[in-house]
């Protein structure tokens, strides 16, 4: 795609918008450019930006009330076009991770966390401070199921910009720092890239994550399957962020039973996320017993809204992995954890 093309196009585009609104959609991008449906994606998604940029309230940028660079919206483009050039392959994506983890007792207790959404209005930063800071004292392993950041790249791209307390830069430099310090205290298993995370829901393309040196940290698109060697006994664990099979809030964990009886019918525990609408089910399927685990937001939201008008609950389970006998204990939350290990 040539930038100088693409600018001009988004140019075109934006004047459209603004004079006819809404009506000026993809399919309608598409026919008028005779473009491709992706590149018609992008070209939207860059004037949707550049909209709502143009809507968001104005800001105090002087030096002393705000550390902020004013970037041009164009050169925003150009850095954003340069990253979808990026070369997949050059790009390591761990679909399967086989870990062995030495146990300090005989159980070893396990996290699973996802949609902390850093940078919405409605994160705590504080409190996912005091849990993370949590997680490494009392040296729990992690494993990040997605939705880590808060990019505001998704469909309701103006309704994000306005609850988006903080620049997407910074939000991801948070999360990067986050993500590193849990790694280099030894507890982060993986980091599952969610739809905030991915720039094209299809799971190909570039990622927020692309550029970021995060050597030695195994990361995969929307899923992954974890194989644990727990002292000599293994365990098979199915994530996935976002089901492109449909889910259901009246039962949470409707994603997992598909995804284990479609894809996964080998593992133990199936854990999905991005409903922020946590869930919990024990079953026994094929002669096993499968955990079904659906994630909450990890007890920093201020409040049960979220952009899509769904509920929103706190729930990060801590499952304990036997090292001598194949069994996993639930923990229902940390206060209940540091009830047993105090």
């Amino acid at each position: 795609m040539n930038n100088k093309q693409f600018l001009a196009d988004v140019e075109l585009v934006y004047k459209w918008r603004k004079q006819l609104g809404d009506i000026v959609g993809r399919k309608y991008v598409q026919e008028k450019l005779g473009c491709s449906e992706s590149y018609a994606r992008s070209v939207l998604a860059a004037v949707r930006y550049r909209l709502a940029i143009e809507s968001a309230p104005d800001i105090d940028t002087s030096d002393e009330q705000h550390d902020i660079q004013i970037v041009d919206w164009r050169d925003i483009l150009k850095d954003f076009d340069k990253t979808r050039k990026l070369s997949i392959e050059s790009i390591k994506h761990q679909d399967l991770v086989e870990l062995s983890i030495e146990p300090s007792g005989r159980f070893v207790p396990i996290l699973f966390s996802a949609d902390w959404h850093i940078g919405s209005y409605y994160t705590n930063l504080d409190r996912l401070a005091d849990f993370i800071d949590e997680v490494i004292e009392y040296n729990i392993k992690i494993s990040l199921v997605g939705d880590i950041i808060d990019n505001f790249v998704v469909s309701k791209i103006k309704e994000a910009m306005m609850l988006a307390y903080m620049p997407t830069h910074i939000a991801k430099q948070v999360a990067i720092s986050i993500i590193k310090d849990l790694h280099k205290n030894g507890v982060l298993l993986n980091f599952v890239l969610g739809n905030h995370e991915l720039f094209d829901a299809r799971e190909v393309g570039a990622t927020l994550f692309d550029l970021v040196d995060f050597s030695g940290i195994p990361i995969s698109r929307n899923r992954a399957k974890l194989n644990l060697n727990i002292g000599g006994i293994e365990y098979k664990i199915c994530e996935i962020h976002k089901s492109r099979k449909g889910r259901s809030y009246r039962n949470p964990t409707h994603q997992n039973v598909r995804e284990y009886l479609e894809n996964c019918p080998d593992v133990d525990m199936v854990v999905s996320a991005h409903t922020h609408l946590p869930g919990f089910l024990l079953s026994r399927w094929h002669n096993k017993w499968v955990y079904l685990v659906t994630l909450g937001t990890t007890n920093n939201m201020d409040t049960s809204r979220v952009f899509s008008g769904a509920s929103s609950a706190d729930f990060s389970p801590i499952f304990l992995f036997d090292s001598e006998e194949k069994q996993i204990i639930f923990v229902n939350s940390m206060d209940q954890f540091k009830m047993l290990v105090d």
